[in-house]
């Protein structure tokens, strides 16, 4: 079973974090990232590195639009692969890089690349008297890498100001959108357990305010931010008010929509979780265990769904085949830019699969990392 992926924007690889050993270059015992190539049915390791994080946990995978360039976490460090190369170079171990980063503690992590391959945003200097175990760490700092240059800016200013948790870098590279602890914009109550959304300029760092669909969804951490290209549409979901929702922010206008709704516009009765815009922002897709969304579903389970931006209707993406929507658990969708190509890791029984292999005590195993293309009406699973 994979563990994180995403999709290039061009929908023909997907890249995934495992540890299965699915390559010879695949020497340890640890977690690394593989590129699947969906037209060839090609999986090759990317995370090659040969810096002294070689034998650590990979993680945090990015990829630009062609598939071409791809980010990771590995270890304590972030790092790029060009796929014309052997190797991925360790960003933050580069002499003339790492002089621009937090001194007391070199931690890096959260890497987010542009459409382009040609910026990198990534988190640096954990604090870790402000670390929290369930949530994991809290950067300082954001830098921006112009890795056509060589650039590398702090968008944060000063050090050791902030407690960072998410950033998504926008594919046109343009804005980023950012989760942090409260009072690391807003500088209100600093020291509290909550949270704050906003957008931060790449051209000059400064900083706009997003509020929350609701003040009382600001008490528990985002599982999970997605933008468009543009950075105009950013979809979240609302741990608050019971059950889960997904909501998408239109900015200029700043109004949040309640997209996880059946056609009469009546919230989603069970969790909805995992938005994901895709970078036209044409459409979001996400997953969800309601049985309210659509008339074709009305069994327990969880099914991926789309939602059109421009018409506002809901459409089934993991329809299960007759008789088996019982134990048809679909989840965390990523999507291409155009919305043509949807991954997805599911043990549903879908046309044209392998019957997926389902513990009796245990409904939501034999999940498999999916794919549908629009293009071709076909789903594939990794190594089928």
């Amino acid at each position: 079973r994979a563990g994180e992926y995403s999709v290039s924007g061009d929908g023909r690889y997907v890249i995934f974090e495992t540890g299965l050993r699915m390559d010879k270059q695949d020497v340890d015992n640890g977690t690394d990232i593989y590129r699947w190539d969906l037209q060839a049915g090609k999986i090759e390791m990317v995370s090659v590195v040969t810096n002294g994080s070689r034998n650590a946990a990979c993680s945090k995978a990015d990829i630009s639009a062609d598939g071409s360039i791809v980010s990771f976490r590995c270890g304590a460090h972030v790092c790029v692969r060009d796929m014309q190369k052997p190797v991925a170079e360790c960003i933050t171990e580069r002499k003339d890089l790492s002089k621009s980063l937090p001194v007391n503690d070199r931690v890096a992590g959260l890497p987010s690349l542009s459409e382009d391959g040609r910026w990198l945003a990534f988190a640096a200097g954990v604090d870790y008297n402000i670390r929290e175990a369930d949530y994991g760490d809290r950067f300082k700092s954001i830098f921006l890498l112009d890795r056509s240059t060589g650039e590398c800016r702090d968008l944060t200013g000063k050090k050791d100001v902030g407690a960072f948790e998410k950033i998504v870098l926008s594919g046109q590279g343009n804005a980023l959108i950012v989760e942090a602890a409260e009072g690391t914009f807003s500088k209100t109550n600093m020291g509290s357990h909550d949270y704050e959304l906003a957008v931060v300029s790449v051209a000059d760092g400064t900083h706009v305010m997003i509020p929350f669909p609701a003040p009382d969804m600001k008490g528990l951490p985002l599982q999970k931010l997605s933008v468009s290209d543009d950075a105009r549409f950013v979809a979240i979901e609302g741990k608050r008010p019971s059950p889960t929702q997904i909501f998408l922010l239109d900015r200029p206008t700043g109004n949040w929509k309640l997209i996880s709704c059946g056609a009469g516009g009546q919230a989603g009765n069970m969790d909805s979780a995992s938005p994901a815009v895709a970078g036209t922002a044409n459409c979001v897709v996400f997953n969800s265990a309601a049985r309210n969304l659509v008339p074709e579903v009305n069994a327990a389970g969880r099914q991926i769904y789309m939602y059109g931006v421009a018409d506002g209707k809901i459409r089934i993406v993991t329809k299960p085949l007759p008789g088996k929507e019982t134990c048809s658990f679909s989840e965390k969708p990523v999507i291409s830019r155009d919305g043509s190509v949807i991954v997805f890791s599911s043990n549903a029984s879908l046309p044209d699969l392998p019957e997926p292999e389902i513990r009796e005590n245990s409904p939501a195993s034999g999940q498999r990392l999916c794919a549908f293309s629009y293009r071709t009406g076909k789903y594939a699973i990794l190594g089928g």
